[in-house]
């Protein structure tokens, strides 16, 4: 693979530094006869110059620290090696002279050769053959010597401490092909080495006999400069013509195929990176024709994601290349050190992003570990390039894998609104969504969208997982959760306020795809509303015992909600069954049964698949109703029949609230009603519900009567006639209390024709105390009575029990002088006066005014009949006028003579005459004598018998009087209080014992000032 085809980025800033005394004649690295270099630290370098010196430069100030002689003039400095930051090896080296290693403390400062920290040399023979190259592991404890002649000798010793050293030459090459690299691994305990021909691989430690432990490759070997040993990984990298090969310590090789056959040499970087310097030959054209031109291109691989990461174009030849631990430096010969420097993971990534080299940027960021959300920002710009491209499944992938930085309402509109959505697009946004709703993303309206676009792909599978793994928590679980495991009870969901999604959506758009099996599951787990579930059941599978089932495991409460609106419906289906359960409901033996959905839907489709049964038996009362119903709770005659015998678990509710659900079913509605006023009777149940039940039960036993067929006309009669008793029997037991009322009942007996209170009844014997009649609200009865319009039959009934209910002759009177032909029916003038006004008069039912305003709203009455009346009337009346004028100037008189007693007592410019001459003490009754205190209401005192000290700043109060002064004081307190507080006068209003005789209240009000105003003195003169 040419380098051609690798995307090339700059991901390295290059800063060229250049020697400022190039010109000059003390230049530092610029310096024509340098021959090695050695990076100290980034701010420090040694090089080696004129042979034999070595100079230690500082790069920052450009100044040159110090500079010795390292060997003597006969020698040349060919090879330096960093140990640390103060010491360094150099090796020199002289024709037909011992190779010298010598261990430099630049810390001392060195002025000669002779000051070298540790000295080692190395033969060859004759010494015949210069020093192709050298290797030094990272303690300088193992060095390693390559000769041109094929030879390799190995330098062991504590340099360091400068306790000697040994050499050995473990290698001899039978060709004398040149060594080409030596690499030592990190510990020194391998050697790689390379010639021409074969790349070998020693160990040092032991004797090897002049043999390699192992042979890498025997057929190809490497150039010069071309192998080096990568101290990130402590790998030995191999540059040859078509590929790199990269050797570990145990000898196993990986290859990257790389066409490079120009490399001149490679440097590793980092673990992943490596310079290599490729040979560029292009041509130049000149006046006389064309020459070669030679130049370097120094290239940077990033050999994982197989990108250049830096290429630079050299002019002049590389001497050497050094790394300082920040950078890289490519030393050139035209005095320039080429610092190469790794941009900001920032500033690359978008580098390679603005290329759109997204799948780059994102091995990047993985290779350097990068956080998290700046690897799902890469992706999300790589989705929205793929996206452009038209690649939508490629870019709904990178989606998927930045939700934390992605806006889940971008991607819809992109697949839902931007475009004409097509089924490719849903199945995309559709796992967009899916992967919003297992990370816990998903709102209500993503998850809401996901349902929808999986019922409109009709995506089976896709809605049984997101029933089987979506919770009523709201949380995606990776294990699937059995249909109908969950409670029915589950408090922490259904009085939860959170939304999952918009069930009601996601319900229509199963059923308008028929999708009836998904929508009982789904309203079944997800649905807050046990109406839903209801609906769903009864009304679109048409599964009535299925929806039955359902209501009965409800809470009462729900249970009643749900009857209240589908108990029409479920009565025209299998309305005993119905009827049975809203009978146990109502008479409060209603228990919560278990309901398990999986059997349910197995047993309900049996039933669907099963023929129809034939119509439901009709019942006409509800023993039968129950002798059918429950075999096992069927009974004697004399012993109450019902469902259940215990006491109701739970306050009934109304009756009354059912009462619709009925309508066109008067047969059901009596088994209902029947059993409910037979719990009523066993357990007292409120009297109006009662009441209710009864009257209801009047209405539909009359109705039966007119409608029904002939042969039970007279039972539906018998059992109107028995709750009318029943009803009047219940006001003689109630007769103490108040009594609900049955007006009711005697309009539904006149709608129906029918006439309740019969003159065989007006006839018992008045002696018998428990008489029905005499216990019946005897305003109503006379009101019906009324309506017949049979004048005589009224009177009668006035006559005999007007003296016990005085108010049926306030109602009697407009009713007989309503018509002539009533009033003479009666007979006439003598027998209403007699009978009627003068009862009214004497009871004092109605005032004057009433009377006239009654009797004058027809022309049946003449004033012959009231005149008597108004004449005693008035009488009357003047009488107590003159009363009340007498009693008036009684309390004139009385008030004059108070007023002037009190003027007497606060008279102060005519001073009191007391005798005070053989007058007791009224506290001692001791002959009076001085000091004395007297009081103006008359009382007499020595000052030593009051109880107060004598002090003229105390103001005496008489011992006699005080308990009348002190209520004084509070009646004026009340006074005040009276007149500014309104609130008395409401709280007084508003007491219920008090609501009978208010105009008492407002005069007691009045009295104690309550319209006064407490400042203000009104003084008679």
């Amino acid at each position: 693979m040419s380098l051609n085809t690798w995307r090339q980025f700059q991901l390295y800033e290059n800063i060229p530094i250049r020697d400022p005394f190039t010109e000059s004649d003390q230049p530092l690295y610029s310096d024509p006869t340098l021959t090695a270099v050695a990076s100290l630290n980034e701010t420090y370098l040694a090089i080696a110059v004129q042979a034999s010196v070595v100079k230690v430069v500082d790069l920052h100030d450009m100044t040159l620290q110090f500079e010795f002689e390292a060997y003597t003039s006969e020698y040349q400095l060919t090879y330096l090696e960093r140990v640390s930051d103060t010491l360094i090896v150099s090796v020199g080296e002289c024709l037909g002279k011992p190779v010298l290693i010598k261990l430099w403390d630049l810390e001392k400062m060195p002025k000669d050769e002779s000051k070298y920290h540790a000295l080692a040399e190395v033969r060859n023979g004759s010494n015949a053959y210069p020093v192709s190259t050298v290797s030094c592991n990272l303690d300088a404890s193992c060095i390693a010597v390559g000769f041109t002649d094929g030879r390799v000798i190995l330098v062991r010793g504590d340099l360091l401490r400068d306790r000697g050293s040994k050499y050995r030459i473990i290698y001899e090459d039978s060709n004398k092909e040149p060594i080409t690299a030596l690499s030592l691994s990190n510990d020194g305990s391998r050697l790689f080495v390379t010639t021409t021909n074969k790349i070998m691989l020693f160990n040092t430690s032991g004797r090897n006999n002049g043999k390699p432990d192992m042979i890498l490759n025997d057929s190809e070997g490497v150039d010069l400069n071309c192998g080096v040993l990568n101290r990130s990984t402590d790998e030995f990298i191999c540059a040859l013509k078509d590929k790199l090969d990269i050797y570990m310590g145990s000898g196993s090789k990986r290859s990257l195929i790389v066409d490079i056959p120009t490399a001149k040499r490679i440097f590793p970087i980092s673990a992943d990176h490596i310079l290599v310097l490729v040979s560029n030959i292009t041509t130049s054209s000149l006046h006389l024709g064309k020459t070669p031109n030679e130049t370097i291109r120094a290239v940077i691989l990033d050999i994982k994601t197989k990108i250049i990461s830096y290429s630079l174009l050299i002019t002049s030849s590389v001497i050497d290349i050094f790394s300082d631990g920040a950078s890289v430096n490519l030393l050139t010969s035209n005095g320039v050190i080429h610092k190469l420097r790794q941009k900001k993971l920032d500033d690359q990534l978008n580098t390679i992003c603005q290329k759109d080299m997204y799948s780059v940027a994102l091995e990047l960021a993985k290779q350097h570990s990068l956080p998290d959300v700046k690897v799902q920002e890469i992706k999300k710009s790589y989705g929205d390039y793929l996206f452009k491209k038209g690649s939508k499944r490629e870019a709904i992938e990178q989606y998927m894998g930045c939700i934390e930085v992605c806006d889940p309402t971008e991607i819809i509109s992109k697949f839902g609104v931007e475009h004409k959505t097509n089924s490719e697009d849903s199945i995309n946004l559709k796992d967009f969504l899916w992967k919003l709703v297992k990370d816990g993303k998903a709102k209500v309206d993503h998850i809401t969208l996901l349902l929808t676009l999986l019922i409109k792909l009709h995506d089976i599978e896709g809605l049984g997982s997101f029933l089987s793994h979506f919770k009523r928590d709201g949380v995606f679980n990776e294990n699937p959760e059995e249909f109908g495991n969950w409670s029915m009870n589950d408090d922490s969901f259904f009085y939860s306020d959170s939304s999952l999604f918009d069930l009601d959506i996601a319900l229509r758009l199963l059923l308008e795809c028929n999708m009836l099996e998904l929508a009982q599951k789904y309203v079944l787990k997800y649905s807050k509303d046990p109406s839903q579930v209801v609906s769903i059941v009864l009304l679109h599978k048409k599964d009535s015992f299925g929806a039955l089932n359902y209501i009965k495991s409800l809470p009462v409460d729900d249970a009643l909600r749900v009857l209240i609106k589908f108990s029409r419906k479920l009565l025209d289906l299998i309305p005993n069954e119905t009827n049975l359960l809203l009978i146990d409901l109502f008479i409060g033996q209603y228990k919560p049964s278990n309901y398990d959905a999986v059997k349910e839907n197995v047993v309900n489709q049996k039933k669907q698949s099963e023929p129809a049964d034939k119509e439901p038996i009709i019942f006409y009362n509800y023993r039968s109703f129950f002798e059918y119903m429950l075999p096992s709770s069927a009974s004697s005659d004399d012993k109450p029949l019902t469902v259940e015998s215990a006491q109701p678990t739970y306050h009934p509710p109304k009756p009354s609230l059912i009462f619709p659900s009925f309508v066109q079913k008067p047969f059901q509605f009596v088994v209902f009603l029947e059993a409910c006023l037979e719990s009523y009777k066993r357990f007292q149940g409120y009297d109006q519900d009662r009441q209710d039940i009864l009257t209801t039960l009047y209405d539909i036993y009359l109705s039966l009567y007119e409608d029904d067929i002939e042969e039970r006309k007279a039972e539906w009669k018998g059992k109107a006639e028995a709750v009318l008793e029943e009803t009047e029997k219940y006001k003689i037991r109630q007769a103490s209390e108040r009594a609900p009322d049955s007006s009711l009942m005697l309009l539904i007996s006149h709608m129906h024709d029918m006439n309740p209170f019969t003159l065989s009844s007006m006839q018992e014997d008045e002696q018998e105390s428990n008489s029905i009649i005499s216990h019946v609200s005897l305003s109503d009865v006379f009101r019906s009575m009324c309506l017949t319009n049979d004048p005589h039959v009224c009177l009668s009934f006035l006559e005999k029990y007007g003296e016990s209910e005085h108010d049926l002759y306030k109602i009697a009177m407009p009713f007989f002088v309503s018509s002539k032909q009533i009033y003479e029916d009666i007979g006439g003038e003598s027998v209403f006066r007699e009978k009627i006004l003068n009862k009214v008069l004497k009871f004092d039912l109605m005032s004057p005014l009433e009377i006239i305003q009654t009797l004058s709203g027809t022309n049946v009455v003449k004033y012959g009949a009231i005149k008597d009346f108004l004449v005693d009337y008035l009488k009357g009346e003047n009488a107590e006028i003159q009363k009340n004028e007498l009693l008036v100037k009684s309390y004139e008189k009385e008030l004059d003579l108070k007023v002037s007693k009190l003027k007497e007592a606060l008279a102060i410019e005519s001073p009191l005459q007391v005798q005070v001459k053989k007058r007791l003490c009224d506290a001692c009754n001791i002959l009076l004598e001085f000091p004395m205190v007297f009081f103006k209401c008359g009382h007499l005192y020595h000052q030593r018998c009051l109880n107060e000290e004598t002090d003229s700043d105390l103001l005496y109060s008489c011992p006699q009087c005080v308990v009348e002064t002190e209520s004084a004081k509070k009646t004026m307190a009340t006074y005040k209080n009276s007149s500014q507080n309104a609130n008395l006068l409401r709280a007084a209003l508003s007491d219920l014992d008090a609501k009978e005789d208010r105009f008492a209240i407002i005069s007691e009000f009045i009295g104690k000032g309550g319209l006064d105003d407490p400042e203000c003195i009104i003084t008679q003169g």
